[in-house]
């Protein structure tokens, strides 16, 4: 099972909560505190954004984290929550696995909601979105994490999904065929990566590299079926075209993403690449 804590919190911990900042502010360590003991309140649709700088008062697992309070008002409600890593202005090559901003959930004790790890992790540029089903109402905390080793920022939020029962601030809606696509447009090497999350079942999802004038497909990939979730892809060049970089050191290319759901539906979504040696 993931683990989505960088570093997982001490099995018990004894914290009085206190008052947090203004929905309307922004989360800013140093000014408004967003620790364990002094959670920041998030509404349904409402977007918080963060730092997580190098030098504010880490969390209980050592690294800097953010405690975004929430409320589940009743068991079964599936709320969809969205990660995004909003840092700008670095190079992601210089911290650890491309900068991640980790998003975990926690009950009101500190432990994971119903004893299973949930969330996911947005590297630099990435929005990651995941769904969780609460099996009992009460408060619980979405926890921003970073790895420590530089300052990131972050925009997370949530909606009600599908409540059991609802009364405000509930958006009930079909999943979209595919959440998000992340495409590096410049990557080195001789291959080409890519990142898919789908939202809803698909027939198939089929990744291809074009190059030249006309888009020419010169490799493919093809998966059938897939599920909800993240999946990656990996393109190699055509021995060919391997000695065309080499000559030319850069290859312009597209990367076409074709996803096909069980519902019929279709999207297509180009990316372009750059690639040297």
């Amino acid at each position: 099972m993931i683990k989505y804590f960088k570093r997982g919190a001490p099995a018990a911990l004894v914290i009085a909560l206190v008052g947090a900042a203004p929905a309307s502010a922004l989360i800013e360590p140093g000014n408004i505190g967003a620790l364990p003991a002094n959670p920041y309140p998030t509404q349904p649709g409402v977007t918080v954004y963060g730092t997580l700088q190098t030098n504010q008062p880490p969390g209980p697992g050592g690294t800097p984290q953010d405690y975004l309070k929430f409320t589940v008002a009743n068991a079964g409600e599936t709320i969809e929550f969205t990660d995004q890593n909003t840092t700008t202005g670095i190079n992601p090559n210089t911290c650890a696995q491309y900068c991640p901003v980790y998003m975990s959930l926690v009950d009101s004790n500190f432990k994971d909601p119903g004893g299973v790890s949930a969330g996911t992790f947005a590297t630099y540029g990435d929005t990651e979105v995941f769904d969780w089903t609460f099996q009992s109402p009460g408060t619980y905390y979405m926890v921003m994490e970073s790895d420590g080793d530089t300052t990131l920022s972050y925009a997370a939020r949530y909606r009600i999904a599908s409540p059991r029962s609802c009364k405000h601030n509930c958006v009930t809606t079909v999943p979209p065929l595919v959440r998000f696509v992340r495409v590096l447009p410049k990557q080195h090497g001789t291959s080409v990566k890519t990142a898919l999350t789908l939202g809803q079942e698909t027939r198939s999802v089929r990744v291809a590299l074009l190059y030249g004038k006309h888009l020419k497909s010169i490799a493919s990939q093809k998966r059938a079926p897939l599920g909800p979730g993240r999946h990656k892809f990996k393109l190699s060049l055509p021995g060919t075209y391997q000695q065309m970089l080499k000559a030319k050191h850069k290859l312009s290319l597209v990367v076409r993403i074709t996803v096909r759901g069980n519902s019929g539906a279709t999207q297509t979504l180009n990316r372009k690449v750059t690639l040297t040696p």
